[in-house]
């Protein structure tokens, strides 16, 4: 062995450009591995900290526990942190906000990513601790020791509680519009049952395994069983080599070997007679496959810890370059995560590789006598009589030296063919990853869409009360004359029902809503049979919208449009209905009519969210004009069909006045002008929102902030790794196609010696590189757009109303690429060959 490393030594030195061109190659491979794998775990990483953000730490919630089954949660291995929250009652606060009351232990907050922000959580039965934006839309100043007197709905008691904490707004609890105090509760009121436990794992262990064995072991059913199945999926993707980056890991290894194995086959021609002598003296096959081997080996032992180096400097420095060209926010918040796993995966495939390729190019060479070696007489006598290009039938359209181009690719078929598979599978992965980002960030804008996070505030009219409540014509038109304000969108809401067919029903849908409709009496009922006529009734919100809001829906509708002059003046309506993988959940068509029904004094009184109130309901029929799924609606009503728990019905403001008679707008969205404070400008609405009656607010710019900062980084690494892509792929091709021209530069002497001219020999060698490209354009955008779609049907569940889009822009780009690939490759070693004189060229054979 250390005979070949010698040997391997001198081949080396000797063979310069090729054994640069090989190393340049493993480096980009290593490169590309290394730099798309910390971009794409750095990604996860990101979206982790986001989903915590978003909705906490916790893995799982377990409801309706008692302390038999907390301490049997507590005792389980493998858990990080629990913590426990029990109710202990409510009160409605002016008609403005009911606050449920909970008592909870020290690390209730940290697991739901809050914190108390001044003073501290509640000990005594008479304390109390409330998030920001509930004191906000209590009124009352944000001061400790404060006395809030409120009578307990349970206890039909009144108390007096003292503000002893303020609590960091609890993201989750605020996008819902969930409004909650904490208390302290003494001694002989604690409770041993009902309590809730929040459950979050080391993430070192299968979290969901972890979470259905403690679920037997409690013998807790699935009702009253919460994943937070987000995060998990993403945790159990973080920090792993994942089924996607082995397989694009693999398929660089892949390019790469084509593309090594390209130049070590010419480069082993060039030397045949070498191998031949060692033969000839008693080398045996061992030894030739050590030789090749060692050679490589040597040459990846340098490459191979540049291509680390470069792959992270890589990674850090283009994150670095395009946060700053495309983020608003601070660069130290791109965090670049280095995995081991990675690298030591790259290291073991380029391994592999050359283990590969040294065993293929040592059996070619045992292939060839020792004497047939020496004399380098190895070729095949056959010639084949097929002709791909005619050279008649080519020289009526193009001139004799692109005829030559045409010929030389005839000629060499297996250089040509691994040429185009290496431009091919450079563009694909490109096209792959850049659709990918598209994907991602479809998904992005999903969870705009889920959360309905599109405006800076919200006002919501507490759904407890009658139809009456809500903000005037009047108080709107204050909003909008507030200093700070771009856009006040109003919304009149009336909650009603809806009488549908049970086959226009996605039947899965049907069931879901069935297991919604809680046992405990009293609580919402969201779907049942109606007895008189058989069909479906559901939970149905009608939605008054001005003229201007119903314009902007057009361009958002799944079907139909948006046609004002019929809506002011008939029932014509547009159906907001649940949308998941290209399935409308409610089947209907436009042209349909569909009934809905709704209380004419529009009390909320008992027995109405069972749909077991009596009292005098007015019936209408709507004609369907257009549909829309609930995610591309742009709000929500937080108290009866929110997230899409019923099918909506949008009419004209003017139709809606006319049918119902309540004037108040029940939902107005707020966003600000740039640069505005938020702060300030959130008290001036809370001021105009308590002229109304029971309307909170909802200060949603941090929020959005975050939202738009963890969406503008995740693009950002999607980004770069399309980029790295580019510009490797790109390097790597050139490198291939130059190494292969170069080699050939005793046949282009020889070519030239026959009388072609300079000009005319730089014409062939465009016009081949020019092949090329296109030749590997077209395989690029077949595949690549057939992997594209595999794709889409791949994630199509996972986005609400998904269109396979083609990116004609990137298919533009892939072509000018690939063509620009092919002259670049060409432009250099045509020169270099030019400037070398006919018998210095034609000596190169030798």
């Amino acid at each position: 062995m250390v005979e070949s490393m010698k040997l391997s030594l001198k081949y080396i030195k000797k063979f310069s450009t090729r054994t640069f061109a090989i190393s340049l190659s493993i480096i980009l491979s290593m490169l590309l591995i290394v730099g798309v794998g910390i971009l794409s775990q750095s990604a996860k990483v990101l979206e982790v900290e986001y989903l915590k953000y978003d909705n906490g730490n916790f893995h799982v919630v377990y409801s309706e526990i008692n302390k038999k089954q907390l301490e049997e949660i507590r005792n389980t291995e493998g858990i990080k942190n629990i913590a426990v929250k029990s109710f202990y009652d409510g009160f409605n606060y002016n008609d403005i906000l009911f606050i449920s009351l909970n008592c909870v232990d020290e690390n209730y907050l940290p697991i739901n990513n809050s914190k108390i922000i001044k003073g501290r959580l509640p000990k005594n039965e008479n304390e109390i601790a409330l998030e920001t934006w509930v004191i906000s839309n209590l009124g009352i100043k944000p001061d400790l020791n404060q006395t809030i007197d409120v009578k307990l709905e349970n206890r039909n008691e009144r108390r007096q509680y003292k503000l002893v904490g303020i609590i960091e707004d609890i993201v989750r609890n605020k996008t819902a519009g969930v409004t909650e105090g904490i208390v302290g509760r003494s001694s002989e009121e604690t409770n041993t049952n009902g309590l809730k436990a929040y459950v979050e794992f080391n993430e070192n262990v299968n979290i969901m395994n972890s979470i259905n064995n403690l679920s037997k072991k409690i013998g807790l059913d699935k009702d009253h069983i919460y994943k937070n199945k987000m995060l998990i999926d993403v945790l159990n993707q973080t920090g792993k080599i994942d089924r996607n980056m082995l397989f694009f890991s693999v398929l660089v290894s892949f390019v790469s070997a084509i593309v090594i194995y390209s130049i070590f086959n010419i480069s082993m021609y060039q030397r045949i007679k070498d191998y031949g002598i060692i033969r000839a003296i008693g080398g045996t096959k061992a030894q030739i496959f050590k030789l090749i081997l060692s050679e490589l080996l040597i040459i990846s032992s340098a490459s191979i810890p540049i291509g680390i180096l470069v792959g992270i400097l890589s990674a850090k420095g283009l994150s670095s370059i395009f946060g700053k060209l495309f983020t608003e926010f601070e660069i130290s918040n791109l965090k670049i995560i280095i995995p081991k796993e990675i690298i030591l995966l790259a290291v073991v495939l380029v391994l592999i590789l050359i283990i590969i390729i040294s065993a293929w190019i040592s059996s070619r060479v045992l292939k060839i006598s020792p004497v047939e070696a020496i004399s380098k007489n190895f070729k095949s006598n056959k010639k084949s009589t097929k002709s791909i290009f005619s050279v008649n039938v080519l020289s009526k359209f193009i001139s004799f030296n692109k005829i030559l181009s045409f010929k030389n690719i005839e000629r060499d078929k297996k250089g040509a063919l691994i040429t185009v598979l290496s431009m091919t599978m450079g563009s694909i992965l490109f096209m792959v990853s850049s659709y990918y980002g598209n994907i991602q960030q479809q998904q992005i804008n999903e969870k705009l869409k889920i959360g309905k996070m599109y405006d800076d505030y919200k006002l919501v009219t507490n759904g407890n009360l009658d139809m009456n409540a809500g903000l005037s014509k009047d108080e709107v038109k204050k909003l909008k004359n507030l200093e700070g304000v771009r856009e006040v969108v109003p919304y009149k809401t009336l909650y009603g029902r809806i009488f549908l067919d049970k086959d226009i029903i996605y039947q899965n849908f049907i069931e879901f809503l069935r297991d919604m409709n809680r046992k405990e009496e009293g609580a919402m009922i969201f779907i049942k049979k109606d007895e008189k006529s058989s069909k479906m009734v559901m939970v149905s919100t009608l939605w008054g919208l001005n003229d201007e809001s119903l314009k902007n829906l057009d361009s958002k509708l799944l079907e139909g449009n948006v046609d004002l002059t019929k809506m002011k003046k008939k029932p014509v309506a547009i159906l907001c209905t649940p949308f998941k993988g290209n399935r409308k959940i409610i089947d209907a068509n436009v042209g349909d009519t569909i009934r809905v029904s709704f209380r004419k004094d529009g009390e909320p009184v008992k027995g109405f969210w069972t749909m077991e109130d009596e009292g005098e309901y007015v019936e209408q029929e709507f004609l369907i004009g257009g549909i829309i799924t609930y995610d591309d609606f742009p709000t929500s009503d937080d108290y009866y069909s929110a997230y899409g728990l019923g099918a909506d019905m949008i009419v004209s403001e003017n139709i809606f006045d006319k049918l119902s008679g309540f004037k108040p707008y029940r939902i107005i969205t707020v966003n600000k002008e740039k640069g505005y404070d938020n702060r300030r400008l959130e008290k001036k609405i809370i001021s105009i929102a308590r002229q109304g009656k029971g309307v909170t607010v909802r200060d949603f710019t941090t929020q959005r902030k975050e939202m738009n900062k963890y969406g503008e980084t995740k693009m950002t690494f999607l980004y770069v790794i399309s980029l790295v892509l580019f510009i490797i792929s790109m390097f790597n091709i050139i490198n291939n196609i130059s190494y292969s021209l170069i080699s050939r530069t005793g046949e282009f002497g020889m070519i030239r010696a026959v009388g072609l001219t300079n000009k005319e020999f730089r014409q062939m060698i465009r016009t081949e590189g020019i092949l090329y490209g296109m030749v590997s354009s077209i395989f690029s955008l077949i595949i690549g757009i057939s992997i594209e779609h595999r794709l889409y049907e791949y994630y199509i569940w996972s986005i609400e109303n998904p269109r396979f889009i083609l990116q004609w822009k990137t298919y533009i780009l892939v072509v000018c690429v690939n063509i620009l690939i092919g002259l670049l490759s060409t432009y250099f070693p045509s020169r270099k060959i030019k400037n070398m004189s006919i018998v210095e060229s034609i000596n190169s054979l030798k």
